[in-house]
């Protein structure tokens, strides 16, 4: 889908030199080339022509405070009235932008059980089950608790498809100490139809 899309940014403009705007990483990019001036002269104006367009894009505005500035769409050019040798101007732009429908999901899921689950597990060693979110069955967690030492142990979920668990990618890690029950509300954030893609 194609929309209108507007694009802001602030710049210190040099009114003796030409001066680059740059949005998007240089996607839209444009010039502002001081008209010849006499410099002998006291300083009120400047009007700079606009060059070197690279984008399709619309400039829709300039601005700055505590100057007068006149932008003429027709004539390409923008106008400072100013005695500064420099001032900061609020450019915006307006282009055409695609952007692409997503359906993220975030389905919750309760992991919980009690501390006599990981009782019986002595140091290094480790019990191992399956987690299949509720609407999507073809989504098969494989995850782990692991003792790790003598007081705590380790819960592991892998994440085969890189969506993320609790708001991160990669696989899900939690430590707690053995004797306290498992109670984790977790979340997993993916768009179902990119994972079809795959």
């Amino acid at each position: 889908m194609i929309w209108k899309t507007w694009f802001s940014k602030g710049q210190r403009i040099n009114l003796n030199e030409t001066s680059v705007i740059q949005f998007e990483d240089g996607r839209f990019q444009f010039s502002l080339t001081p008209q010849e001036l006499d410099l002998e002269k006291p300083r009120k104006y400047q009007t700079f022509n606009i060059v070197t367009v690279k984008g399709e894009f619309e400039i829709t505005g300039f601005s700055a405070r505590g100057t007068c500035v006149n932008f003429d769409k027709k004539e390409n050019t923008v106008y400072f009235e100013t005695s500064e040798n420099e001032v900061y101007c609020s450019i915006t732009i307006k282009a055409d932008m695609k952007y692409t429908k997503i359906g993220y999901v975030c389905v919750p899921y309760k992991m919980s059980f009690t501390s006599s689950h990981m009782n019986f597990l002595k140091v290094y060693d480790f019990n191992e089950g399956i987690i299949t979110l509720p609407y999507y069955s073809m989504l098969k967690f494989k995850y782990y608790i692991k003792r790790i030492c003598s007081y705590y142990v380790e819960i592991v979920i892998e994440n085969p498809y890189d969506l993320k668990i609790d708001g991160k990618n990669g696989d899900f890690t939690h430590q707690q100490k053995k004797y306290e029950d498992v109670d984790l509300n977790l979340s997993f954030e993916f768009d179902p139809n990119m994972l079809s893609r795959k």
